[in-house]
């Protein structure tokens, strides 16, 4: 049987997904369970809550295979601007029709100086002419900030 659902959690051994009805199911996962997310093999752990995943078993048996799908990839948007304000986690900058917009920053972001080398969080400063390559639903921290200029 085949049955697919919103993963709600997969811990040591159990998949437990929920049904478009509403119901919990509870799937065993063993070490024959294939596992793949989008098309690369995965190991259970590798599989998060909140993921669409469809699962064929035998009834009351482990798995057989898990496929999980990869969420839809963010829109991206570039914007040019000048840094206000930098804090932990975040920037803002203030854009061409004088609008300001914060913007999430973390680990994963790129950060790059005009020279084109890569640049340190504490070379963000504020007064920096900047474009930044984020997710304007703000689902995801900015994929990078490129240092132009400093501008005051």
């Amino acid at each position: 049987m085949t049955d697919r659902g919103i993963v709600q959690s997969a811990e040591s051994g159990t998949l437990v997904l929920r049904a478009l009805d509403g119901s919990s199911i509870v799937i065993q996962v063993d070490a024959r369970t294939k596992i793949a997310i989008g098309d690369r093999p995965a190991a259970a752990t590798d599989i998060q809550p909140g993921s669409v995943a469809t699962v064929r078993h035998q009834e009351g048996g482990p798995a057989l295979d898990i496929r999980v799908a990869l969420p839809p990839r963010p829109k991206l948007r570039s914007d040019r601007g000048i840094t206000e304000r930098i804090s932990p986690g975040s920037i803002v900058i203030r854009v061409r029709d004088s609008s300001a917009i914060q913007i999430a920053v973390g680990r994963a972001t790129r950060l790059e100086a005009a020279n084109g080398r890569a640049a340190a969080p504490a070379d963000l400063r504020v007064g920096l002419l900047v474009d930044v390559l984020y997710d304007p639903a703000g689902a995801t921290p900015a994929q990078s900030v490129r240092i132009i200029r400093r501008v005051s």
